[in-house]
């Protein structure tokens, strides 16, 4: 997967004292901030626990340790910067706190990320020369509230911690309404995403529990069985820290179903940064599988932008081999920023701003997706995924087995490979004249437990 070039955020200038240095002044707001971001990080989720000591407050969480061998391509930028085996391990602990009164609901999910080993440095090299890789998910400087913080930071270890969910919400019979930071999707993808336009997971992203959190305001009025409106405001900050409208993100989507439940189709119209998009999703019961499509139209406001198209399309199936219980699903995804000729470093500023801010992961405009899961038995489970660029016929692999090893313990390995020839985007490009990237074969391992 890709990721391209972002500006560095710029400090909003303020009027500093005649009798302070600007220098000192600067230096003692920053610390000022991260020590207060750092303490209601830490006393809201410390206190989590404490406030489910009442009947209307729930608990729970995770702890996710995983270590990762990636192996590095020859001839590529990195392998000249470093080694050529790269571990990692990554700690990732959440605490989450759910409260519930009557019609009335709050929660609050806090964690920190860890991450160790040589990866930190492969990390940092791939942010030289993609700025922003990685950075949209953890960082909130673009965000409303900057509810994050970077504690520790070295060569070989860092350390997060953010706050992911703080919301207070309401909800009656016919009107829901949320406030604060909380998930919204919308569409019907499986692997890729159209019209999910507020941090979509990655079609390779094997931890699926937790969506990364937004900051905006959530409301939904309910129309009768079979109908529902809901409107989305996320604000947010140019690179001055301001709050900006062209930074920020309008959303209405129309749900409406058939009578019988069988068909579901979705009505999308948003403003989302600086484009228009309109977006048209159907879901649909055909035998003994689910036809799903969505459909995204997307124009700048600029007076010589045209329209582009997005489209995925998929179908999926339960089913039954040797007794054992299956799933598979097959989808096609247009990418309608996407390169069709294999001249990645020609990518214009439309792909790569919405590479950046995490909305698409590709640079190819056509691809393919097959994947399944087989039931081995009840405590292991086998998955598969194949992604395939229809345009440059590069793949990727992947391949994960799941056990239980008890009622909240869960053990997953897996191994993500990478397929394709000299100039395919999953095979290997030039980015720069001498500058090569590709993507690395990864094993790892990860043992959760659930609280």
């Amino acid at each position: 997967m890709a990721k391209s070039k972002m500006m560095k955020d710029e400090v909003s200038p303020r009027v500093l004292s005649r009798s302070e240095d600007p220098k000192t002044m600067n230096s003692r707001m920053c610390s000022l901030r991260s020590t207060e971001r750092i303490l209601w990080i830490v006393v809201a989720t410390l206190a989590s626990p404490l406030l489910c000591l009442s009947d209307d407050f729930s608990f729970s969480g995770h702890i996710k340790y995983q270590p990762t061998l990636s192996f590095l391509p020859s001839d590529t930028f990195e392998r000249d910067l470093g080694p050529d085996v790269v571990h990692g391990q990554q700690v990732d602990l959440r605490v989450n706190t759910e409260y519930r009164k009557e019609k009335f609901a709050a929660s609050l999910h806090g964690e920190t990320l860890a991450l160790g080993g040589t990866a930190v440095e492969l990390k940092r090299n791939r942010q030289l020369l993609f700025p922003g890789q990685n950075a949209s998910r953890l960082d909130d400087h673009r965000r409303f509230f900057d509810l994050s913080h970077q504690s520790t930071s070295d060569d070989q270890f860092e350390m997060f911690h953010r706050i992911d969910r703080a919301e207070l919400g309401y909800y009656g019979d016919q009107f829901v309404s949320r406030i604060g930071r909380q998930t919204f999707s919308a569409g019907n993808g499986l692997a890729f995403q159209v019209l999910d336009l507020l941090n979509p997971f990655s079609p390779t992203e094997i931890d699926k529990d937790y969506k990364t959190g937004e900051d905006l305001f959530y409301t939904e009025y309910l129309l009768g069985q079979e109908n529902r409106i809901e409107t989305v405001v996320a604000p947010g900050r140019d690179l001055r820290g301001n709050v900006s409208h062209e930074e920020s993100s309008y959303a209405v989507v129309v749900h409406s179903s058939t009578s019988d439940g069988s068909s579901d189709f979705q009505f999308l119209a948003a403003e989302h940064y600086r484009d228009w998009n309109f977006g048209l999703g159907s879901s649909t019961d055909v035998s003994e599988s689910v036809l799903r499509v969505d459909l995204l139209f997307t124009r700048g406001k600029e007076e010589d932008t045209d329209w582009s198209t997005s489209l995925v399309g998929n179908i999926d199936t339960s089913w039954t081999v040797f007794g054992l219980n299956a799933y598979s699903y097959l989808e096609y995804y247009r990418n309608g920023f996407g390169i069709a000729n294999k001249r990645y470093r020609e990518a214009d500023e439309a792909l790569l701003t919405r590479l950046d801010r995490g909305e698409i992961f590709v640079l190819g405009r056509d691809l393919v997706s097959l994947g399944g899961r087989l039931e081995i038995s009840p405590l292991w489970s086998l998955f598969v995924n194949q992604i395939l660029s229809v345009n440059d016929g590069s793949q990727i692999h992947q391949t994960r087995a799941e056990y239980n090893l008890a009622q909240d313990m869960l053990l997953l390995i897996g191994a993500t490979i990478p397929f394709g020839g000299n100039g395919t985007e999953f095979g290997g490009y030039s980015i720069q004249p001498g500058i090569d990237f590709a993507p690395a074969s990864q094993l790892y391992l990860r043992l959760s437990y659930f609280f």
